[in-house]
């Protein structure tokens, strides 16, 4: 769990390499536990649309939606839809940008993990001690 909790401290700072490092680990802690390993995909995904990753985000964020879905955390996985809502918004502002030669210099709005499903993390006692 402290792997999960330093990616997400890293993914706020922007911080991506360390973010993702921390994921991996975070990732193989997750054998015991499905919704765990919800936890990090979606985490995942959310490095992933920061750094503008979109298709690898996007495959990321439908993945742990079904993760979600299959161990019934339906809150989890309307916050995941919601992420999967601004990858495709934001990669249509990104394509046109693009295509207009323009730079507003906007990023991704953050949708991190930690004030997504804090509460269920909070709640669970999933994660197995490291």
């Amino acid at each position: 769990m402290v792997h999960f909790w330093l990616a997400g401290l890293f993914y706020d700072g922007r911080i991506f390499d360390h973010a993702q490092a921390h994921v991996e680990r975070a990732r193989s802690h997750t054998a015991n536990s499905t919704i765990n390993l919800a936890y990090v995909m979606k985490m995942q995904a959310n490095i992933w649309y920061a750094q503008h990753r979109f298709e690898e985000a996007r495959s990321e964020a439908l993945r742990a939606i079904d993760v979600y879905e299959k161990v019934g955390a339906t809150e989890c996985v309307e916050r995941c839809r919601t992420l999967l809502r601004y990858i495709q918004e934001f990669e249509e502002l990104d394509t046109a940008v693009e295509s207009d030669q323009s730079n507003p210099n906007c990023e991704p709005m953050q949708m991190m993990l930690f004030s997504a499903c804090i509460d269920s993390l909070l709640s669970t006692q999933d994660w197995e001690s490291e």
